[in-house]
């Protein structure tokens, strides 16, 4: 695999009192695969695109405030936290480069 893009976090639950589920990627030229890297998508759709600089965390209070705008997010409650049809956070500096914070988007299917 070779990366053209950005790495990313896909979100699946997010919870704060349990494991989260989350994905690992990064944007590559082809879709190859072997026993531990398998290829994948974002699903299509609208995505509410929040860019910040600051760690991962921050997201989770601008989410609350696309909520607060109307906007309808693709997730549900669950016992282990919010289950999101797409949650992702695509780091845009290189965090093996990055010295202090990192410049950052974190994106949620609407």
């Amino acid at each position: 695999m070779h990366r053209s893009g950005p790495l990313f976090l896909r979100l699946h639950i997010v919870g704060l009192t349990d494991l989260m589920d989350i994905e690992v990627g990064a944007v590559a030229e082809s879709a190859a695969a072997d026993d531990r890297v398998q290829a994948g998508a974002v699903p299509a759709g609208g995505y509410a695109v929040l860019a910040y600089r600051a760690m991962s965390m921050a997201a989770n209070k601008r989410l609350h405030g696309c909520k607060g705008q109307g906007l309808t997010l693709d997730s549900c409650p669950d016992a282990r936290g919010e289950v999101f049809a797409s949650r992702c956070e695509f780091y845009l500096t290189d965090p093996a480069l990055r010295s202090g914070r990192h410049a950052g988007s974190s994106n949620s299917r609407s």
